[in-house]
């Protein structure tokens, strides 16, 4: 009966505190503590369920808070700034990216266009850098040339996608640019062209006798490199070059206008974004194209859709919404993982056809069913202005 105690009294303790036992108090504890930290990682993935790898609105939602800084070189006011932000951030939220809820969107603006030389324009981008440095953005959006010269090009840590460039063969070789297929470092983006001949040719084909035309242009950045585009073209014209003005004096813009009346066939307006009356007054563009609409009897065109909604009769539509849905379509991809320097500098084609009717019946054009098919059925037509 002793001995019978003495079993039952072994076999009702602990295994940890049978004498002789090789599992011990620690081997024990280690135990404990590893169920313990797997109940606390499970909670903690039942609190969270947000996958840690994936699109790039999975990756925001998992790294609080994503900033995007937009460095814009113009104005707020600018219909081509918005119009060219609101194409980004409708293709971001298209990828599944909403602003305020997935990213926090900041922006600058330049002001370029009350720039009247480098230095101003160096102390313009002064607090954007400053903002950028203090914001540590995960990504950093530049329209416009001035913006990617004076912000984006100083700019080395962070991922950088452009649009709006014009001439943007000036950056390739400089060791920010490798080459436009594959840029190289930490930015890539999207570049403008003037579509000369696409403007050209639907003139054209609204005035078959056109033959010469001239070019009035303000001395933005922007018109600068359009005119440089232009030089490198003009052998591949239907028409040609006769005369080239460029000022940022309203009177000016008036003497050459009319004085051009008798002197060619057409005029192509490139920029009226920086002109001046006598008082020193900054004069709204649409103002500009629409004293050239009532004064004017030569049919004109334009690079973008504010002058043929002011008055200019045409144009083949350099489109800022697309600049910024083709920016945005490389940040998503950035965003997902891929590295800047890999991802081909593109140019969109160009928009969709745009005509001023009410200009058309001014200079008394006579269009044919199969040419106002071109504005209907794939373009937009404006009745007044």
């Amino acid at each position: 009966m002793l001995g019978q105690g003495r079993l039952s009294e072994r076999r009702l303790r602990p295994w940890w505190r049978r004498p002789g036992d090789s599992r011990s108090v620690k081997a024990w504890l280690a135990l404990v503590t590893t169920l313990l930290v797997g109940a606390t990682l499970m909670a903690a993935r039942l609190a969270d369920p947000t996958p840690t790898t994936g699109s790039a609105a999975a990756t925001a939602k998992t790294t609080a808070p994503l900033r995007i800084y937009v460095a814009n070189s113009y104005h707020a006011e600018f219909s081509w700034t918005r119009e060219m932000v609101g194409g980004f951030t409708r293709t971001l939220a298209e990828g599944g990216l909403v602003e305020g809820r997935d990213y926090v969107l900041h922006q600058g603006f330049m002001d370029a266009f009350s720039r009247p030389d480098e230095p101003s324009m160096r102390q313009a981008a002064r607090p954007i850098l400053r903002e950028i440095a203090a914001l540590k953005p995960g990504l950093v959006f530049t329209t416009d040339d001035d913006a990617l010269r004076h912000v984006g090009l100083r700019l080395d840590d962070v991922p950088v996608v452009f649009a709006g460039i014009n001439g943007v063969e000036k950056y390739v070789g400089t060791g920010r640019v490798e080459s436009l297929e594959r840029p190289g470092h930490n930015l890539t983006g999207v570049y403008q062209t003037t579509y000369y001949r696409e403007c050209i040719s639907l003139l054209q084909k609204v005035v078959p006798s056109i033959k010469t035309f001239a070019v009035v242009a303000d001395w933005t950045t922007t018109s600068q490199e359009q005119i440089k585009e232009l030089q490198q073209i003009l052998p591949t014209l239907s028409a040609r070059l006769q005369e080239t003005h460029v000022s940022d004096k309203l009177e000016e813009w008036q003497r050459f206008v009319l004085d051009l009346q008798d002197r060619v066939d057409a005029i192509f307006l490139l920029n009226a974004n920086a002109v001046h009356d006598r008082s020193g007054r900054k004069v709204e563009p649409s103002e500009v194209y629409r004293w050239v609409a009532n004064h004017s009897r030569l049919p004109d065109t334009s690079t973008w859709n504010e002058p043929v909604q002011s008055g200019i009769l045409l144009s083949a539509s350099d489109d800022a919404a697309n600049q910024g849905h083709h920016a945005a379509t490389l940040a998503l991809r950035i965003l997902d993982g891929e590295s800047p320097g890999t991802l081909a500098v593109v140019t969109p084609p160009n928009g969709v056809p745009l005509l001023n009717l009410k200009r058309a019946n001014a200079l008394r054009l006579r269009l044919p069913q199969e040419i106002m098919n071109i504005f209907v059925e794939d373009g937009k037509i404006f009745h007044d202005f």
